[in-house]
């Protein structure tokens, strides 16, 4: 098995679902977890927000806000700066661990050198026993050219399609 899982899966797929539950697996056999898992926030339907948590700590704090109106380099995302500062400064302090989460990376990290960009140093070092990336399928060979080798997990509609088993 490879060190480095990537999660992947289209955007409401289920991929943090995913990583909660697998989150509650880990922890149940005993091992120790670190990183931040990114749980959305729904309404009628439609994602509005997202937050990001220390697993460690279950720390929640808002991280993007949809707005329509909002142009910057996240889309249609507002971005929380203190929040993604925060979020590096929980992967800068993960290792080691058992188990690391990183959910997600996407184009802020790949296209512009924004976002959780500590995980890319944090991943490399290895400090870790096993750790779990989220990344869109879109992004996976952007992700490759940065870490050459990993096993991919499948989701969709919340359920793992391809990859091991947990």
């Amino acid at each position: 098995m490879n060190k480095i899982t990537v999660i992947t899966g289209q955007r409401g797929a289920g991929k943090s679902r995913f990583c909660l539950e697998l989150l509650e697996k880990v922890l149940g056999r005993g091992l120790t977890a670190a990183g931040f898992i990114s749980p959305a926030v729904y309404t009628m339907g439609t994602k509005t927000a997202f937050y990001t948590m220390d697993v460690r700590t279950r720390e929640q704090r808002c991280c993007g806000i949809r707005s329509i109106q909002y142009t910057g380099t996240s889309g249609c995302w507002q971005m929380d700066n203190n929040v993604l500062a925060w979020g590096n400064e929980l992967l800068r302090n993960s290792c080691p661990c058992d188990v690391l989460f990183i959910d997600e990376l996407g184009p802020l990290e790949f296209d512009k050198g924004e976002g959780y960009t500590e995980a890319f140093p944090v991943l490399k070092s290895g400090a870790y026993g096993q750790a779990y990336v989220v990344i869109r399928p879109e992004c996976l060979e952007s992700f490759r050219r940065i870490i050459p080798e990993f096993g991919i997990i499948m989701i969709e509609d919340g359920t793992c399609i391809t990859g091991p088993r947990i």
